[in-house]
């Protein structure tokens, strides 16, 4: 089967839409189907946030006694020793985001202009090996700093967080001749013990994969 050439336009149009996650950082609520059963998850109020900060506080000061773990600063000391300097990446990522966002508006002017497809194509290119590079370089830092005490500890509160708001839809009682009771919404798990013994691994992975995204650029 021949492959679809796609334009610059299609190809800018991708990059540069509004997408999925973005939706998903902005909304208050999301439904997931997860394997027949249907999950909510809103985002959380003032106390949820205030016992999720707690218990953050709780895993800090536990991880911070603990001499096996290492602060984020410490832990890139001990890279550099090994060659690997996290602060030039930090330097590298911002440097390739600025490119990044300057060829966008490049391009959307030139869209606006409506240039021809062979204007486009460097930028189009540039922009793709940009967005790899970014995502490939953001991947290698978070993997070598997710031991440090700051990323376990973030891991732990989005967790806690996913305990405490994610409900579980209870479908309402048959009762006969096309009648129910209405449907409720219940907290997925009662106690953190419940939760720790999920069954369904997929259930934990996603809803606190929709939590992280909802929490995003909340304080915690």
């Amino acid at each position: 089967m021949e492959k679809k050439e796609v334009s610059p336009q299609e190809q800018l149009a991708t990059a540069i839409q509004v997408n999925d996650i973005a939706e998903i950082v902005q909304s208050n609520e999301q439904i997931l189907d997860i394997d027949g059963v249907e999950y909510r998850i809103k985002k959380a109020n003032y106390k949820q946030k205030r016992e999720a900060y707690q218990k953050r506080v709780e895993k800090f000061n536990e991880l911070l006694r603990d001499m096996k773990f290492m602060l984020e600063s410490d832990l890139k000391k001990v890279y550099l020793t090994r060659g690997i300097d996290i602060n030039a990446m930090d330097v590298t990522l911002k440097n390739k985001s600025n490119r990044r966002d300057t060829l966008k508006f490049q391009l959307g002017e030139l869209l606006t202009k409506m240039a021809p497809d062979s204007d486009l194509v460097p930028f189009t290119e540039e922009l793709e090996v940009l967005e790899s590079d970014i995502q490939n370089l953001s991947l290698h830092k978070t993997t070598l700093l997710e031991v440090s005490i700051e990323q376990q500890v973030m891991i732990y509160t989005l967790t806690y967080l996913t305990f405490l708001i994610v409900e579980k839809k209870i479908p309402g009682k048959d009762l006969g001749e096309g009648n129910k009771d209405p449907d409720t919404w219940e907290r997925a798990w009662k106690t953190w013990e419940d939760f720790e013994a999920e069954p369904n691994e997929k259930v934990i992975n996603r809803c606190t994969y929709f939590v992280t995204l909802m929490s995003s650029g909340s304080e915690l």
